[in-house]
C-alpha cells in the first residue's frame, strides 16, 4: 500500500497539476536540478550511504526520458491538445508500468523489494510535487481553510449529538448513529467522512450561519 500510495503521489498528482501549468519543468531540468537533488537527500530516511549517487543518476534518467520521447510537454504551456494529452497518458502509464514491475515480492523484510535505482526516481518526482505544489501558499491557505471547516463542523457535530442523530442531519445519515453505538466522536467523524466536500462545506456555512438555505434546497440528499 505504502508504495501504491507512492507512485500515485509522484505520478497521477505530477500529471494533474502539469495541466494548469504549475510544474516549471525547463528550470526543474536545468538550473533547479540540483536543489531538487539535494532536498530530496535531506529528507531520505534511512538513507543509504551511497544515496547522492543514486539520485543524479536516477535525476539523469528521468531527465532523458523527458527530454527524448516527451519533449512536447517541455517546451509548450498546457493546452490540452490531442498531442499534449497522448504526450501526458504515455509518461503517466510508463512511469507507472515503470515502477510496478521493478517492485518483486519476497520472502523477507516487509515483503517487498523495490531497487534503490527505482525509489530514487520516486522520491525524486515526490520532492517536485511536495515543492513546487504542496507548499505552494495557495495550497496551504486553502487546506488551513478546509482544516477549520471540519474542525467546526465536527464540534457542532459533537455538541448536538449527546442524545441521538442531532435533528438536522438528513435520514441518510442518521443510521451512523446505530452502526457506532453511540459514539459521538465516531459519529462525528463517521458523518463528515461520508459527505462530500461540497456538502462538508455547504453543511458546515448553513449550520454556522453563513449562509442562507431552504427546505427546498436541501444539502444532503
Amino acid at each position: 500500500m505504502d508504495w501504491a500510495d507512492d507512485i500515485a503521489y509522484s505520478v497521477h498528482d505530477l500529471e494533474d497539476f502539469h495541466r494548469v501549468g504549475a510544474i516549471p519543468w525547463n528550470h526543474i531540468l536545468n538550473e533547479g536540478s540540483q536543489e531538487i537533488i539535494r532536498k530530496t537527500h535531506e529528507v531520505w530516511f534511512g538513507a543509504p550511504s551511497d544515496a547522492q549517487a543514486h539520485l543524479n543518476a536516477a535525476f539523469e534518467r528521468l531527465a532523458s526520458v523527458l527530454n527524448s520521447a516527451f519533449s512536447v510537454l517541455l517546451n509548450t504551456s498546457y493546452e490540452g491538445s490531442r498531442e499534449q494529452r497522448v504526450a501526458l497518458r504515455s509518461l503517466t502509464s510508463f512511469l507507472i508500468g515503470r515502477f510496478l514491475t521493478a517492485a518483486k515480492l519476497t520472502e523477507e523484510g516487509n515483503g517487498l523489494h523495490i531497487p534503490l535505482d527505482t525509489l530514487a526516481e520516486v522520491k525524486l518526482l515526490k520532492q517536485i510535487a511536495k515543492q513546487y505544489i504542496i507548499s505552494n501558499p495557495s495550497l496551504i491557505a486553502q487546506q488551513l481553510g478546509q482544516k477549520k471547516v471540519i474542525s467546526e463542523l465536527f464540534g457542532i457535530l459533537w455538541d448536538n449529538s449527546e442524545k441521538g442523530p442531532p435533528r438536522f442531519l438528513p435520514v441518510r445519515l442518521r443510521y451512523i448513529w446505530d452502526v457506532c453505538e453511540g459514539k459521538r466522536a465516531r459519529f462525528s467523524a463517521d458523518c463528515i467522512a461520508s459527505l462530500t466536500e461540497h456538502e462538508v462545506v455547504a453543511l458546515h456555512a448553513r449550520l454556522c450561519g453563513l449562509s442562507g438555505g431552504s427546505v427546498l434546497d436541501p444539502i444532503v440528499r
